[in-house]
């Protein structure tokens, strides 16, 4: 099955991929260069803030909101026992630990370029908590937005920052977009 990516690309005689930024290069049999950038455009900021997440609540990124168990949202604080916790991605999102980074360094492209998963982090109070204070991680939200969260204080009641974002203007049979250098 062939699916058309871009329209007017004038049949590329080589391609080369930039991860850093996260784009095509195509030369065209005519000598142009076209550019097909994978990063989609940022919409909007949809919520941010900082929130105490309860233990055992489950919190929504769009809404900023926090609901009991089998509610709507994101993640679970869950707390498995008195020692042992994990943020669980729940409802179809996914997540990604990225440890002491800087918050400012971390953009709705950079988020766009993460590998998520369904693997909760931990967060116990041994060695194995990767929840400490200053931790980043990222969330792709169950309607498909971009999350990063931030650990303002560990704990039973963890006190987080977070900055969600609204990333691509759905609009259909439009997947990415062309230009030409």
């Amino acid at each position: 099955m062939i699916t058309q990516i871009v329209n007017g690309l004038g049949g590329a005689i080589g391609c080369r991929h930039l991860p850093l930024h996260n784009q095509l290069l195509f030369v065209e049999y005519s000598g142009k260069i076209s550019v097909i950038d994978l990063i989609r455009p940022l919409v909007s900021t949809v919520s941010q803030g900082t929130i105490v997440l309860k233990g055992t609540w489950i919190f929504d990124c769009e809404t900023g909101t926090l609901g009991g168990a089998g509610g709507a949202g994101d993640i679970w604080w869950e707390q498995m026992t008195a020692t042992e916790r994990q943020m669980k991605p729940v409802n179809g999102a996914k997540i990604v630990n990225l440890g002491q980074v800087d918050w400012s360094s971390v953009t709705h492209a950079t988020l766009q370029t993460l590998s998520f998963s369904t693997t909760p982090i931990p967060g116990s109070t041994d060695a194995s908590n990767q929840l400490t204070n200053g931790n980043i991680f990222a969330v792709l939200t169950n309607a498909g937005n971009y999350a990063k969260v931030q650990v303002l204080d560990y704990g039973y009641n963890m006190t987080v920052r977070w900055a969600t974002y609204r990333v691509w203007l759905q609009v259909p049979g439009v997947r990415y977009w062309l230009h030409r250098t």
